[in-house]
Parts: structure tokens; C-alpha cells; sequence
């Protein structure tokens, strides 16, 4: 399994979102370990927007 540590820069965020593209463009599927790296990436994701993209209500 592939780790994903905390993104720390824009073009980090950039780079893991190109990917994140990239692996629902090949279907990855739940369950195997290439879809668990991917729940994993957008885990960061979330992660890095939720610190730095914050929606105000």
C-alpha cells in the first residue's frame, strides 16, 4: 500500500488531485489496494482543503 503523508503545498495538493483523476479514469475499484490507496489520497485531500479552502456559512 502506498502511504500518502499530510500535503503541505499547493502543487502537492495539484499533483495528488491530477492522480486522484487519473485512477477514477482507469476504475479502481473499492476493496482492492489500489482503491484503498485512493480512499487514502482523498482522505488528504479533504484534509488539506478543509485547512486551507474553508467555506464560510
Amino acid at each position: 500500500m502506498e502511504q500518502f503523508k499530510s500535503i503541505e503545498t499547493e502543487k502537492e495538493y495539484e499533483d495528488l488531485m491530477d492522480w486522484v483523476d487519473a485512477q477514477f479514469d482507469i476504475g479502481v475499484r473499492k476493496g482492492t489496494e489500489e482503491g484503498n490507496n485512493l480512499e487514502q489520497a482523498l482522505f488528504r485531500i479533504k484534509e488539506y482543503e478543509d485547512k486551507n479552502y474553508q467555506i464560510n456559512s
